[in-house]
């Protein structure tokens, strides 16, 4: 592949717009055009740049593919085997690491001599690095997701799978860019498990999966803290509702992490989308949403939500019009065929040449409309920052900046409005005016940014945030209260 059109790749995270999203979608394209069958897509994002991933099928061969597009949706090069031993299937693509040092990590099914495992890579500095297998037990190991975080000024990778009665994990820190495997746990469930998935949250990450009995589906969780270790094993309180195919993530309002589940389950014979909040200092399930679609007579599978706002927009695949499609939540289907449209994945790819950080959805997913499975997929129109009555986008006339909460015991979270593009450094001061961290310095694109200092080794007292850029300098008191 050609370094010039791979950047270095962040979250592919969905940005919230004001205008509506009723016909926004062009028309679907087609990606890969061979005569095999081509599944599992999963995508990436930075800027102007989307990678794609999947899996395909060539003469019983199953391998991991990919492919680079640009902010159009156009390839700018063409499909390159990642894989090419054995049999590899079902990609898992994030980013972790703290601009500009971002690193694309896979994660997959891996088949050799007989034997399933989940296999690992990673790109870093425009290169592949070597395939290490996750587990390499002597049983059967799928079902691979992964979450990123910091704790204590370091970086660190979990990787999840599962086995038939077995949860596993592995967890690896992050050295100079290179990962070193410190943790490997696995503990043993009662009933089959699938669905595992896991998020980062403060000071630590957490898991759901789901165990099927002979009667009943259940989900549950567990956290893991750095400095107290595993919490107890919980089952997802959904109340009366039996909750299925559960999806952990994490939003960050004002604060703390705050771990939600998305889930199936069933209204009258038709499969909705729920959600449930894990209250952060409780830890009591809260604030459960039975159908965050609102869809009325239709299914709902699949779901995706903009994970950074609790999920005011998402796609999700529903049988609706008596196959199965691609919809927004306007409930508008974009997908546009009468064969069946599933296991969507959205990224979107921003540019920094245009006010307030532009962009367009581009959504992937495999569809049968050609006699084989396919990837297809569909970009939306160009969308912009909210406009105020002028028309003028809504950008700051300066810099601003704002501390919550504050007074605050350990988390604050740092929101900056900037109204140019420029190189610009967010710092912690106390108050004899030492400089004790530097939360971000390099180029942010105008707009709303936000930053989060954990104030927990600090002793109590009066703090400063100081934000330079381009020839403008804001600064804030913090008051840290224990």
């Amino acid at each position: 592949m050609k370094a010039k059109y791979l950047p270095l790749l962040i979250p592919a995270v969905l940005l919230l717009v004001s205008t509506s999203l009723a016909q926004m979608w062009n028309t679907p394209q087609q990606v890969t055009t061979t005569t095999y069958d081509e599944l599992n897509p999963t995508a990436v994002a930075y800027e102007d740049t989307v990678i794609l991933f999947w899996d395909a099928n060539i003469d019983n061969n199953r391998q991991l593919y990919y492919q680079v597009f640009d902010r159009e949706g156009v390839a700018v090069d063409d499909t390159v085997m990642l894989t090419d031993d054995g049999a590899n299937y079902a990609p898992n693509a994030m980013i972790y690491g703290d601009f500009p040092d971002h690193r694309v990590i896979v994660t997959w099914e891996s088949e050799y001599d007989q034997m399933r495992d989940v296999a690992v890579t990673m790109l870093m500095n425009y290169q592949w690095q070597g395939v290490f297998m996750a587990f390499n037990t002597d049983y059967d190991e799928y079902g691979p997701d992964a979450c990123y975080g910091e704790y204590d000024g370091d970086e660190y990778l979990v990787v999840v799978g599962q086995r038939a009665h077995a949860v596993l994990l592995k967890r690896w820190d992050i050295i100079g860019g290179h990962p070193y495997a410190v943790q490997v746990e696995q503990w043993q469930t009662f009933f089959d498990v699938s669905n595992v998935t896991c998020t980062s949250i403060d000071d630590g990450f957490a898991l759901a999966w789901q165990e099927v009995s002979f009667t009943d589906t259940m989900c549950f969780y567990r956290e893991y803290n750095f400095e107290s270790g595993w919490g107890e094993e919980m089952e997802i309180d959904t109340g009366e509702i039996v909750a299925f195919n559960p999806v952990l993530c994490s939003e960050y309002p004002f604060g703390p992490y705050l771990p939600y589940v998305l889930f199936n389950h069933w209204v009258d014979g038709l499969a909705k989308v729920g959600k449930i909040t894990r209250n952060y200092q409780t830890g009591i399930w809260q604030d459960l949403e039975t159908d965050i679609f609102d869809t009325g007579d239709m299914n709902q599978f699949d779901p995706l939500l903009d994970q950074s706002t609790g999920g005011d927009f998402g796609i999700f695949a529903s049988d609706m019009s008596g196959n199965w499609d691609i919809f927004d939540t306007s409930v508008q289907a974009f997908s546009g065929s009468d064969s069946d449209d599933l296991n969507p994945c959205l990224s979107i790819p921003r540019w920094q040449s245009w006010p307030g950080e532009s962009g367009r959805f581009i959504t992937f997913w495999e569809t049968d409309r050609n006699g084989d499975w396919d990837i297809y997929m569909c970009t939306s129109e160009i969308f912009t920052p909210v406009e105020d009555q002028d028309g003028q986008s809504a950008l700051p006339d300066k810099l601003a900046l704002a501390v919550y909460p504050n007074p605050g015991n350990a988390q604050f979270r740092i929101d900056l409005e900037l109204p140019l593009s420029a190189e610009t450094t967010v710092s912690i001061f106390d108050i004899s005016g030492r400089q004790i961290e530097t939360l971000y310095s390099g180029f942010l694109t105008a707009g709303d940014k936000s930053f989060k200092w954990n104030g927990e080794k600090q002793p109590s007292g009066l703090y400063f945030v100081r934000v330079e850029s381009e020839q403008q300098v804001q600064t804030n008191k913090l008051v840290l209260l224990k």
